[in-house]
This record gives C-alpha cells, structure tokens and sequence, in this order.
C-alpha cells in the first residue's frame, strides 16, 4: 500500500513579493508531483513538476513550463512553514 497525501498551498518570490502563485499537489512515497499557477505578476503562467525527495530531505526533479520550456532542477534549501490554516 502506498502513501498518497494531497496538499495545496500558497507563495511569493521573496525578492519581488507581486509574484504570487497557488500550489497543489499529491505525494506519494518519496514522489511529489505538482501544479504551480502564478495569480499576481505574470498570471496564469503555470509549471507542471515531478520531484524526488532525496534521503537528505533535498529535492530532484523535472518541471514543464507552459511556454514550451522543460527543465531540470534540484532544491538549494528547503523548508515548510505552517500557517495554522
């Protein structure tokens, strides 16, 4: 039996916080697959992805750009927060 846990969420890019985007989701074992929809600047840009969390809690995977872009990725640093919702 395998694990399978749906999650959703939101953010901003840091540096420029009128980048906004919703995310949403399904893990199941250590494989993340996800849907990110920008809503602020540039709305309705959305990447497709595929992660694996690697064993140091790192992530791995491949992501497809709705303008015709692909890409291959690797987490820097990760960490959740939790906003009591």
């Amino acid at each position: 039996m395998k694990f399978l846990s749906a999650f959703s969420g939101h953010g901003h890019y840091l540096l420029a916080p009128s980048y906004t985007w919703d995310i949403a989701g399904n893990l199941s074992g250590s494989t993340l697959v996800f849907t990110l929809l920008y809503t602020g600047t540039a709305a309705g840009y959305f990447v497709e992805g595929e992660a694996t969390i690697q064993a140091d809690g790192s992530l791995t995977g491949i992501a497809v750009l709705n303008r015709n872009q692909a890409l291959i990725w690797r987490s820097v640093e990760c960490r959740a927060i939790t906003t009591g919702q």
